[in-house]
């Protein structure tokens, strides 16, 4: 992370699918990450609105993802504190998973508290991206994706990424 941050100012997100992230989420943040989003299904002993807070005192936006099998209902009570909300549309392990077509429930219910709530949190997906689960995944409400085996996977990756950018007419945000 520190290697990175010196050759790039661009805003670096960092997932911590660990089983204790209030132990390593300082070291990321202080090699540079601006996001640090962790899993509500974690180990959080000081509790998760104390890891999260411990994210935002250290001067990082933060990020709070939830598994396939994990309701929106765990996430909610924290919906004010965040500045993003990850739903992971496969489940968490390794790359190259299929898309979890249940999962665009899960996302427009998170869209869906988001305005009612009148909140600002982003809505973020991750797994089985590509130009097809996009397409629903944006029309379901989200804001960011992280696609990994669609670009690195792909023939031409910068137009990958132009296709991604082209759903529904609009730009991504910068950090998809």
């Amino acid at each position: 992370m520190a290697a990175i941050r010196r050759h790039t100012s661009l805003p670096l997100d960092v997932q911590l699918m660990v089983r204790r992230p209030d132990k390593i989420m300082n070291w990321f943040a202080e090699a540079g990450a601006n996001r640090i989003t962790i899993h509500v299904e974690s180990e959080h002993p000081s509790g998760l609105e104390h890891t999260l807070r411990v994210v935002r005192e250290a001067d990082c936006k933060v990020g709070l993802a939830v598994n396939p099998d994990t309701p929106i209902a765990a996430a909610e009570r924290y919906f004010a504190v965040i500045d993003l909300l990850l739903v992971m549309t496969v489940n968490p392990g390794f790359g190259g998973q299929r898309f979890l077509p249940s999962m665009v429930g899960k996302i427009e219910t998170a869209f869906t508290r988001r305005e009612v709530l009148d909140l600002a949190y982003l809505i973020q997906a991750d797994g089985g991206i590509n130009l097809a689960t996009a397409a629903m995944i944006l029309s379901a409400g989200a804001d960011v994706l992280v696609a990994d085996t669609a670009l690195f996977g792909a023939e031409d990756m910068a137009s990958a990424i132009c296709g991604l950018r082209g759903l529904r007419g609009r730009e991504l945000p910068a950090s998809s």
